[in-house]
């Protein structure tokens, strides 16, 4: 899958509405902030579910919990970025 590589942020624009940007590219204009949040926090997200699915993969070996512990740190800051935290 592709999207626009980089931090995705959020940051409320000069007319009231919210900008999701990374530092060199424009992404989106959304009149809602937790729209914007849940927005800016989606690449996060899917490398999130991208670590839990290859954690799977790995069901049985020792790799496993290395994949889970790195995913759920992952998942933890993902959640607080689309909560707007």
């Amino acid at each position: 899958m592709e999207y626009t590589k980089g931090e995705w942020k959020a940051n409320k624009n000069y007319m009231g509405t919210w900008t999701i940007h990374t530092d060199e590219t424009h992404i989106a204009d959304v009149d809602r902030h937790f729209n914007a949040h849940l927005m800016a926090a989606a690449p996060d997200l899917y490398e999130a579910l991208k670590g839990i699915s290859h954690a799977f993969e790995n069901w049985g070996t020792s790799a496993f919990m290395a994949y889970m512990y790195k995913s759920q740190i992952q998942i933890k800051e993902a959640l607080a970025k689309a909560e707007g935290k």
